[in-house]
């Protein structure tokens, strides 16, 4: 009974396997030739296991002889599909059309008119463990010759082709020849009863061995070229195995201990229900973590997901090093990659690597360590690049910006966790992720040579800020001494001009005098003049120190304002006074630097204003602070002079004569000496207006 019942799950488990691998090649390519006949022989593997369904009612001759007829309906198309399948494997289709199409129109006529014939089966007797086994006639000879012969000669094609082919192909070949010898050699162990010679068909679960190792061959060595999450169906066949023995053992037990009728009863379907709930229990636990890490498998599902939440994090890294850090995170740490690391392109890599890099310059494809290794065994041709590809590790991916001659570096992967290979699915996957990375890395290497730029162009601006500050001093310096210089022989020449004048006064004529009156005056511009330079030196340099005392303001510009009548007299200019702020108002000032920035200020203003024209003086707080303003209805001062008005020899255009521009530039320190405000303005009156602001002390 358990042989019987072992047969079932054979039957089964063929069934299974032929059908789900089939399914999935044939269509993730239709087109493709290699697809179609692998597909074409899973369907007659399938239909040939099918057979083996009803020799579990084993007391039933009728059944029996039904079942080993329908077996050979698809027994009888394995071999030519088989061959069919080599030839598109080998390319050769076309060459051995004949052969294939002969083949197929025989078994067809063997399926047709002989198998339900005695020709073909006479009858079933009892042989060896089976109460029933199948005697053949004549036909059914001759057919197995010629399956045999397509047999060896898909054998003998593979076996040419292995010794004449070089690389992964080759390695694909033998992979093709090990399931041959699985498939055929467990599978023909049926025949030998037929013949009666007593070898009992243990092995017939072993009949898709040939779909194992094109499932093995397509994780390994990328065979057919399709997209198959190999993983996926690897988890269904386990489950399936798993299911099958554990079931069988079950059920195996509980014949011994408690035997039944051979009819199909209720022992049988519950083994048929254990089988059922066993795979759905196995098809979950196959999912869990200790699945991948007791195989050693990778989950191309968690890989997927690692690298997605890689490529998804924000694009801007400060540097290449937090880049780098970021890449170990994700492959080293998380994918448990043996490295990982990207190389820029530079002077250095160029000399370690330049056979590589005049590769991908030429191809620019990703390269896989161990396919080159496995081809350069096979051929007298050397890869040039080999010795340094291998140096850095398993994969190595070009990475390119903006065109494909612009090579800006590697992106490098090691070893994957217990050796596996790098599947299919994984590849692609790393391929749109080496894009992004180099677009990262462009970022990152811009960003860079921007600092870079930067950097540099910020060291040029310091050395040519001190140079500036180094002319500068020269300047203040030469300034110094100049007016220091001046005022020795300007102080003697004045001294000795008012000597004559008050000595001479009788001795010369009013013509002599006027003019020694105006060589006086002259002179006296000029020791001015030097003043303001030697204190401009001082103000440059801080060492103008400010003595303080509190004022009351309002009394102070009275005391400037009543000076400035006779002056503005001279051109008719109305001067006035307003004050807006009630009772006295103190502030912590320098009077006789404040004094030299409202005579400035004023002085400026009369320069300025036409002949019967208006200045006003005008007090008022805001807050904590006193605002002076000094109105004129001159000319006006443009946007640009505004901007400029208080640098150092900076004066109205139109008027340069008038002075050298360095009141309004002393002006200024003095006011943030004292930490208050200058500023100009258009006055409401039509003018300019200077604008003056102190803090208020409290008394």
């Amino acid at each position: 009974m358990a042989l019987y019942i072992f047969l079932f799950i054979s039957a089964v488990f063929n069934v299974i396997v032929g059908s789900v691998i089939g399914i999935i090649i044939y269509l993730k390519d239709k087109k493709n030739v290699v697809n179609r006949t692998f597909a074409v022989f899973c369907f007659f593997i399938t239909t040939w296991s099918m057979g083996y369904f009803f020799p579990i009612v084993q007391n039933s001759e009728s059944l029996s002889l039904l079942s080993f007829r329908l077996l050979h309906v698809g027994a009888a198309f394995i071999a030519v599909a088989h061959f069919h399948f080599v030839c598109a494997v080998l390319d050769i289709v076309k060459e051995k059309k004949k052969y294939i199409i002969f083949a197929y129109l025989f078994n067809l006529l063997i399926v047709l008119f002989f198998i339900p014939t005695k020709l073909f089966i006479s009858e079933v007797v009892p042989k060896g463990d089976f109460n029933y086994w199948a005697n053949v006639g004549i036909a059914y000879k001759i057919w197995l010759a010629v399956w045999l012969s397509y047999v060896v000669a898909s054998v003998y094609l593979l076996y040419a082709a292995y010794k004449k082919t070089k690389g992964i192909k080759k390695q694909q070949i033998k992979y093709i020849l090990i399931g041959d010898m699985m498939t055929f050699g467990t599978g023909s162990m049926n025949y030998f009863l037929f013949f009666d010679i007593n070898v009992t068909p243990y092995l017939t679960i072993f009949a898709s061995g040939q779909m194992f190792s094109i499932f093995y061959i397509i994780v390994r060595y990328r065979f057919i070229d399709i997209k198959l999450n190999s993983l996926e169906v690897l988890k269904k066949v386990f489950s399936i195995i798993l299911s099958v023995v554990t079931a069988y053992l079950i059920y195996t037990i509980y014949s011994f201990f408690f035997p039944f009728s051979a009819k199909l009863d209720i022992p049988t379907i519950v083994g048929i229900a254990i089988l059922i709930i066993f795979f759905l229990i196995f098809n979950n636990v196959v999912r869990l973590k200790f699945f991948y890490n007791f195989f050693r498998l990778s989950n191309f599902e968690y890989f997927k997901q690692t690298v997605f939440e890689f490529k998804n994090r924000n694009s801007f890294y400060h540097s290449i090093e937090e880049f780098q850090m970021n890449i170990k995170k994700t492959f080293c740490d998380k994918l448990q990659i043996s490295s990982a690391f990207i190389l820029i392109l530079d002077e250095e890599t160029g000399r370690k690597y330049p056979e590589l890099i005049k590769y991908f310059l030429r191809d620019k494809s990703f390269l896989v360590t161990e396919e080159l290794e496995l081809e350069q065994k096979t051929r007298n041709k050397k890869f040039s690049f080999f010795k340094e590809l291998k140096s850095l590790g398993k994969i190595c991916f070009p990475l390119f910006f903006k065109s494909e001659r612009n090579l800006i570096g590697f992106f490098v992967l090691g070893e994957k966790p217990f050796q596996n290979p790098y599947t299919k699915e994984e590849l692609e996957v790393l391929e749109s992720t080496a894009y992004q990375i180099s677009l990262f890395l462009a970022v990152i290497l811009y960003n860079f040579e921007l600092q870079k730029q930067v950097k540099i162009k910020t060291q040029a601006l310091k050395e040519q800020n001190k140079e500036m500050q180094k002319l500068l001093r020269q300047q203040s310096d030469f300034i110094a001494v100049t007016a220091h210089e001046f005022r020795t022989p300007l102080s003697i020449a004045l001294f000795q001009l008012d000597d004559t004048l008050n000595s001479s006064k009788n001795n010369i004529d009013e013509t002599e005098k006027n003019d020694l009156q105006i060589m006086k005056a002259s002179l006296d511009n000029l020791k001015s003049l030097t003043q303001k330079l030697f204190d401009v030196q001082q103000y440059d340099l801080n060492k103008v120190n400010v003595k303080c005392e509190i004022v009351n303001i309002v009394e102070f510009l009275e005391k400037i304002y009543k000076d400035f009548i006779n002056i503005m007299s001279e051109k008719s200019i109305n001067l006035h006074f307003v004050n807006k702020i009630e009772g006295k108002c103190y502030v912590n000032i320098d009077k006789l630097q404040i004094r030299q920035v409202f005579h400035n200020v004023l002085n400026n203003a009369f320069k300025f204003t036409p002949k019967d024209g208006t200045i006003v003086i005008k007090l008022i707080t805001i807050n904590s602070h006193v605002l002076i303003s000094v109105s004129d209805t001159g000319q006006g001062i443009s946007d640009t002079e505004r901007e400029l008005i208080f640098n150092k020899f900076q004066t109205k255009k139109a008027s340069m004569a008038m002075g050298i521009g360095l009141g309004l530039y002393i002006s200024k320190k003095i006011i943030e000496l004292h930490k208050g405000e200058i500023w100009v303005e258009n006055a409401e009156i039509g003018g300019a207006k200077f604008c003056i602001k102190l803090k208020i002390s409290n008394r």
